[in-house]
């Protein structure tokens, strides 16, 4: 039996906007989430991720944070504290099961960031 591998390109802006929107329909009232946080949650995750998963998260980590807080609408700054969040979170997965060489790289990364 012949395998092929498929690779696939990184998604760009207007994909994520078109995936966060039809995640959006299914999930959430109208007047919920702006159109503004969508275009800020896409921008973000194409500028640093190119990933539709990470867009998804950070939108939901927002919806978290408002619901938490008792707001009905989700603001950019919001987006904001959750795209540290977001990253954070998926590190602190990957570490424990990554090799002692790449946690001896990371510690000397986040000693010399001070984070």
């Amino acid at each position: 039996m012949n395998f092929k591998d498929h690779i696939f390109d990184p998604y760009n802006l207007d994909q994520i906007r078109m995936i966060l929107c039809d995640r959006i329909k299914l999930a959430f009232y109208k007047v919920t989430i702006l159109t503004e946080i969508v275009n800020l949650s896409a921008a973000i995750s194409t500028r640093v991720h190119r990933d539709s998963r990470k867009a998804i998260k950070l939108l939901w980590a927002s919806v978290i944070y408002a619901e938490e807080h008792c707001f009905s609408r989700i603001l950019p700054e919001y987006i904001d504290g959750a795209f540290s969040e977001v990253d954070i979170d998926r590190f602190l997965t990957l570490a424990p099961s990554m090799p002692l060489h790449k946690k001896l790289v990371s510690l000397a990364i986040f000693k010399t960031c001070k984070l």
